[in-house]
């Protein structure tokens, strides 16, 4: 059975209740009760074997126990007369014992949920099939909450909102705005953040005092989402900010360079994207991004920093699925950098442009090749993913 076959069928039995309830005197009543009463058994049996939970996460919990409440509630008589009708337990007819007239007043009310479940779904499917947040399966320690809703307008149009919600640090609030202040040629999603101690950073990174009530309202609706899909042992409700950012529609480097898309892309198109990415490993190697694309490492403690080929983080770069605009997430700077030994690595590579060819560049395509080497990936494109790098070598150090 299909799922508008169900809401067909639970259409039928809410509108048996309301030709029953709309009877106003008993014998009618008593007259119609033996044809709704099977014409309700039948449009019940109907549903009976359906897999409620087809019907979806949001839909299927409410669903169930209005139509289970229904059910039990079968029609009968407003006012309850157990001398005339049956016994104590409720008015009977035909022997098939119907409740009285506190569990009748219930049914109507399920029938109501019904009603308006009916009217929810047809009006917006894509919102009560799916789950509005669910909990991104990749993530290095607290993985991202997807929040993805409908909502109408002042004239009744539904719109679609999706953004992405993250417990993290201060200073990741902080990085993020560095990067979203560069004049470089690649973006980064438009974010705004919660501080639980009460205040609130807009899009222009604005910060405002909450008053007690608001505070205390967006922190018990956020701890609502952590428990809806709380993974693992980890309780990221311990970070003391949330940050909420525009979904990106489109993959992350590592699915796009696998990709139909970037198969199709012209040289020239090739050699903007590489030249962006070099962008994006500079300015990750001077603020101290350590997990995309440059992977500078430190042996020893105290000792210098050297850059090495461990496999870059491709799925910190997304790219716009019509645009081709890459955009960087994740942007925390590593807390654990020695930045006296740091500063100097800098001070050694950065101003030489031997060494920016030979030592930055090179590393990153090394980085580039581990990460597609560990891929799940097995596709014939790996091997001009490869030759691309090489041929585009320039493009990513010129960037």
């Amino acid at each position: 059975m299909s799922v508008d076959q169900v809401l067909h069928e639970t259409d039928q039995v809410v509108r048996l209740g309301r030709l029953y309830n709309a009877q106003d005197d008993v014998p009618t009543r008593k007259r119609e009760l033996p044809k709704l009463a099977a014409a309700w058994k039948n449009a019940l049996q109907n549903l009976e074997h359906f897999q409620i939970s087809s019907l979806g996460p949001r839909f299927a919990p409410v669903y169930e126990p209005c139509l289970k409440g229904a059910y039990q509630a079968k029609p009968a008589l407003k006012e309850a007369q157990p001398t005339e009708l049956g016994d104590a337990s409720g008015p009977k007819s035909n022997d098939c014992s119907t409740p009285a007239a506190p569990i009748f007043e219930s049914r109507a009310a399920y029938l109501d949920r019904l009603e308006y479940l009916i009217s929810r779904f047809q009006q917006d499917p894509l919102c009560v099939l799916t789950a509005p947040v669910k909990q991104a399966s990749e993530g290095l320690i607290s993985p991202p909450f997807l929040v993805d809703y409908t909502r109408p307008d002042v004239r009744g149009v539904l719109h679609r909102h999706c953004h992405v919600e993250k417990w993290t640090t201060p200073e990741e609030v902080a990085a993020n705005r560095l990067y979203a202040t560069s004049t470089l040629d690649f973006a980064v999603p438009k974010t705004t953040a919660y501080f639980r101690e009460g205040k609130f950073e807009d899009g222009e990174g604005v910060v405002t005092l909450l008053d007690p009530e608001t505070n205390q309202h967006l922190s018990k609706n956020f701890s609502e989402v952590v428990n809806l899909c709380k993974k693992g042992d980890v309780d990221v409700r311990d970070k003391p900010v949330v940050m909420l950012s525009e979904l990106v529609d489109g993959p992350d480097l590592l699915h796009f360079v696998h990709g139909e898309t970037y198969a199709g892309c012209t040289p020239e198109q090739k050699q903007t994207l590489f030249s962006k990415l070099g962008q994006i490993a500079m300015l990750d190697l001077v603020l101290g991004n350590t997990d995309r694309l440059a992977k500078p490492f430190q042996e020893e403690e105290e000792g210098p920093y050297t850059l090495t080929d461990l496999e870059a983080n491709l799925g910190n770069i997304l790219v716009g699925k019509r645009s081709l605009q890459l955009y960087v997430i994740d942007n925390e700077l590593d807390p654990r950098l020695d930045f006296d030994a740091y500063r100097s690595f800098l001070a050694a590579v950065l101003f030489d442009d031997e060494l920016i060819d030979k030592v930055i560049a090179n590393r990153v395509i090394s980085s580039f090749n581990a990460a597609l080497t560990t891929s799940e990936f097995q596709t014939p494109q790996k091997a001009l993913i490869q030759a691309d790098l090489k041929n585009h070598k320039e493009s990513l150090r010129q960037g």
